[in-house]
């Protein structure tokens, strides 16, 4: 969350706080999840972000998604970080290396550090100024995403008829009533609405990352 929030200030120069981004864990991710997003053909990573909306404003958010195999970001494991960056000009541009552990860590540390003791005054580039409210912030609510989800007792029939046509995900050794799905691009308010209309248990849902 403060990584992302840090670089959000700097890509659109107002400060974000950690209390205006929506955070989700991985404390509710099953074995049974990330069995499903490798038979969808990807897998699932936490993923901190932040866009310019076309109304102006700024969505941070962090949370599991679905990470196709074809992104970058999809191969970023143990302990190594990724940051991929989205511009006019350069298009896409990933920075990619080891981001946790006592060495990498340390090293990271004492380079700051040194830049402090070395720079003689603050740099334009990396300053941003303060925010009073978080009115520049979009409800992340109101974001158009597509979503895993997984469910027990549900027909296919009930889960077309309420989100439309969906993707159906195959696993094998799962039981005849649990049914897991990608849906259509919708807004995530739009999204709890429907869910609420399924009769069954809902096991699992989760975003799928859209770049």
């Amino acid at each position: 969350c403060r990584k992302i929030c840090i670089l959000a200030s700097l890509a659109f120069g107002k400060h974000v706080y950690p209390e205006w981004v929506h955070c989700e864990g991985i404390t509710k991710l099953t074995l049974e999840d990330i069995e499903y997003a490798e038979k969808w053909g990807g897998t699932v990573k936490l993923i901190g972000s932040v866009r310019k909306l076309e109304n102006g404003k700024i969505l941070p958010i962090v949370r599991p998604a679905f990470v196709c195999r074809g992104i970058q970001l999809s191969n970023v494991s143990d302990v190594f970080n990724a940051i991929m960056v989205y511009g006019d000009a350069i298009d896409e541009v990933m920075f990619y290396g080891r981001g946790a552990g006592k060495m990498p860590t340390a090293s990271a540390v004492v380079a700051d550090i040194i830049d402090a003791v070395k720079m003689n005054g603050t740099s334009i580039s990396q300053t941003w100024e303060d925010s009073t409210d978080s009115s520049f912030i979009e409800d992340y609510k109101n974001d158009s995403v597509q979503m895993y989800v997984r469910t027990d007792g549900v027909s296919e029939q009930k889960i077309n008829d309420v989100f439309g046509s969906v993707e159906f995900i195959e696993k094998s050794g799962t039981s005849a009533n649990e049914k897991a799905f990608i849906t259509p691009k919708l807004v995530e308010s739009d999204f709890d609405n429907k869910l609420n209309e399924l009769d069954g248990n809902i096991l699992g849902k989760i975003r799928v990352l859209e770049l």
